[in-house]
This record gives structure tokens, sequence and C-alpha cells, in this order.
């Protein structure tokens, strides 16, 4: 991003950011929800109350979320089916990371941004295979989940 913050968010001073100020650029405050709004400008989803930014850049799976975090918001946790189906009428045809991981419990995979079992799934049949070499879940093109290694580069949704 061409603009990114020159200083460091304790050089704002009183801002009009509705969430917090992570610097200044050009002598001007950035805040993170003008991060999330320029880097989701043409790919921001709004429904029940939650935005949804679908970034076509390839990035592992950690550097996704930490993407994600310097925006103010989260790689995806899908919690309900009606939450599955948006996502999948949205990300059709692309392949896409999302915020579950087993990279700290072998097998057992949870939502790394609140540390939450998965009490929803949609796996792939046969899916989770990887072992210890597939620790994070992409979004097929269909919709269904599957592990795939965090070093992969693939799109990613971050939620806010």
């Amino acid at each position: 991003m061409e603009n990114q913050p020159q200083e460091l968010a304790g050089s704002c001073k009183a801002t009009a950011c509705e969430e917090e100020c992570v610097g200044l650029s050009n002598g001007r405050p950035v805040c993170l929800e003008d991060r999330f709004k320029d880097e989701c400008l043409n790919s921001l989803k709004i429904t029940g109350g939650m935005k949804y930014c679908f970034v076509k850049k390839f990035l592992k799976w950690h550097a996704a979320r930490d993407s994600c975090i310097s925006m103010g918001a989260h790689l995806l946790i899908i919690e309900t089916e009606a939450e599955q189906n948006f996502i999948q009428r949205q990300a059709f045809g692309e392949k896409w990371w999302i915020g579950g991981t087993d990279v700290n419990s072998e097998g057992t995979y949870y939502w790394e941004h609140s540390n939450s079992a998965l009490n929803y799934t949609n796996w792939m049949k046969n899916e989770p295979n990887g072992g210890s070499r597939e620790n994070c879940i992409e979004v097929l093109y269909l919709g269904d989940w599957n592990d795939k290694s965090c070093y992969t580069l693939t799109y990613y949704i971050c939620e806010k």
C-alpha cells in the first residue's frame, strides 16, 4: 500500500478516527477503519452487521492473518451454515484462507483469533487429512474446507 503510516501510533494526537489511529501519512492520521476500507474498496461485503473483505493478494496464512490484523480485522471465522452459504456465494471459484488452524494442537482445529473450537465445519470429504504438514484451513472453489500447508500462497478473507 503506498500510504503506509510513517510514524508510530504514539504520534497520533487527537484524531477523528472512530477506531485506533495507527500512524500518520503525509501529516494526516491513518485510522484502522480507513485501512480496512482502502484494502477492501472493491471487495467489501456486508451482511448481518459483519464486514467481509475478500483480499485478492496471494499470501501465506500467517501473513494473511497479520494483514487482517493491520486493518483492525481478523481472518474469517465461519460459525453457522448461513454464514458459510453467504461466503460460498461471494467466494465462488477461488481458494481463500480463513482463520482456522491446528498449528498448536495437531488434529484439533480452532479459530486462531478467538482460540475457540470450530462449532461449525464444512470439510470436504476425507478432510482434514494433512497431519502435521497441513495446519491451516482454506475454503475451496465450491465452499468446501480443506486443510492446507500454511506456507501456500492463497487469497484470504478478513472479517470485522
